[in-house]
């Protein structure tokens, strides 16, 4: 049975970064895929009616230790919600060591819909976010 103990995820400004490795402030990388559900209601010649599969969307979800420091995620989430089209790119793997057929790397671009800031006194500084990846969705290379 698999158990996340370890990866990596950078995070950079759209289109070209740099990406800059956060892995030592993440504590929950997950990439969430769903497909919409179409209904096809039943007609005179097919009295069943059924569901089919339709768009993909996907979002990424991150839990982060949220220090203030000028290279911290916060702050490169920070940055991002504030351009126009509030995008950062993403690359990860599951598991530390080399891209490979059995430790894919993930990319693509999410957007910043949201950041939340600060946490109650006496308490680690930490968030999780859920942002929705653009329309060109999620890459999977395995070498």
């Amino acid at each position: 049975m698999p158990i996340q103990l370890a990866g990596n995820l950078k995070l950079g400004p759209v289109p070209s970064g740099p990406l800059v490795a956060f892995s030592d402030n993440i504590s929950q990388f997950i990439i969430n895929t769903s497909r919409a559900s179409i209904t096809i209601p039943p007609t005179l010649g097919l009295p069943r009616g059924s569901v089919r599969p339709g768009a993909i969307s996907e979002t990424l979800t991150i839990q982060f230790h949220s220090t203030m420091d000028a290279t911290s995620v916060w702050a490169e989430l920070w940055d991002a919600i504030y351009t126009d089209a509030a995008e950062l790119l993403f690359e990860g793997n599951m598991e530390p060591g080399a891209t490979s057929a059995n430790n894919p790397k993930f990319s693509g671009t999410i957007r910043v819909m949201g950041l939340d800031t600060g946490a109650a006194v006496g308490e680690l500084r930490q968030t999780s976010q859920t942002w929705p990846i653009s329309e060109a969705g999620v890459t999977k290379v395995i070498a």
